[in-house]
């Protein structure tokens, strides 16, 4: 199932790092998990771009209900229809529109969720990162240190969304 929280926000011509053109070509040959999979906690996993062929993998083995995609498109479309996982598609074409506001109401959809959680964007980097660090923050489990550095090892890299992390959500989950 497809659920669509709004239409993708920014200019789709500024787009960084889009999902490709070939994603059907790609999907043949994809590894078993998504680039840059990780579990963040006991509900919640990350990664990179998931492709159809890896949804019943992730199903099965991690028991992952729920894919908070954080990039626009359609290529799991043949999952849209299928009842035992939901698509939950927040879309932003780049980092930069995703305020930590928009981060927050992904966070606090994540936490009204049952079951086990898969957010990822293209790479797994830094629009998932923001997102995993702001759980991680509203959870009150993990010191921001912590966080930041989790980030960092996930290749969270842009000046941008640290300092979103380091200054603003903070204040947002106090």
């Amino acid at each position: 199932m497809l659920i669509r929280y709004h239409e993708p926000i920014g200019e789709p011509w500024k787009a960084v790092d889009p999902v490709p053109q070939n994603v059907v070509e790609l999907d043949k040959t994809a590894p078993l998990l998504p680039k840059n999979f990780n579990c963040v906690d006991y509900k919640l996993f990350r990664s990179g771009l998931v492709f159809p062929s890896q949804v019943h993998h992730l199903r099965g083995t991690y028991g992952i209900q729920h894919i908070v995609s954080l990039v626009p498109g359609d290529w799991l479309s043949s999952w849209f229809d299928d009842a035992s996982v939901t698509i939950h598609q927040f879309p932003f074409h780049r980092r930069r529109e995703m305020t930590p506001s928009h981060v927050n109401n992904i966070v606090k959809t994540i936490a009204g969720l049952e079951g086990r959680v898969l957010v990822h964007c293209k790479k797994g980097e830094t629009r998932t990162g923001m997102v995993c660090a702001a759980y991680r923050m509203q959870r009150g489990v993990y010191p921001l240190g912590c966080v930041v550095i989790d980030a960092v090892l996930h290749g969270m890299v842009n000046g941008s969304a640290l300092r979103d992390v380091l200054f603003y959500y903070p204040k947002m989950f106090s």
